[in-house]
C-alpha cells in the first residue's frame, strides 16, 4: 500500500512544485490537514531527515566525500516530503 502510495505521489506532483517557497507548500498542506497534524508531519519528517543524514554520513567511510546538510536545508525537504504525499492524497 504505501509502495503505491509513494509512485501516485510521485506522478501526481508537479515539476514546478521545487520553485514553491516554504510558505506556499505550508499553506498547501494546511488546505488538508489541521496546522497541529500539519506540524507533527514536519516534525517527524524533520526527524527521519536528521536521521538520515547522520546514518548517511557514518556510513561513509571517506567523510571528506559527504558534506553536512544545514538544519535549514533539512528543514526544506522536510515540508517538500510532507507536501508531496500530503497533496497526493488529499487530492
Amino acid at each position: 500500500m504505501i509502495g503505491n502510495l509513494v509512485g501516485e505521489s510521485a506522478r501526481l506532483v508537479e515539476p514546478f512544485d521545487i520553485m514553491k517557497t516554504q510558505e506556499e507548500m505550508l499553506d498547501e498542506i494546511k488546505r488538508y490537514v489541521t496546522p497541529e497534524e500539519a506540524r507533527r508531519l514536519i516534525l517527524e519528517a524533520y526527524n527521519t531527515e536528521i536521521l538520515g543524514n547522520r546514518l548517511g554520513r557514518l556510513e561513509d567511510s571517506d567523510s571528506s566525500r559527504v558534506a553536512a546538510v544545514g538544519k535549514r536545508d533539512l528543514l526544506k525537504f522536510s515540508i517538500m516530503r510532507v507536501h508531496e504525499v500530503v497533496c497526493a492524497v488529499g487530492s
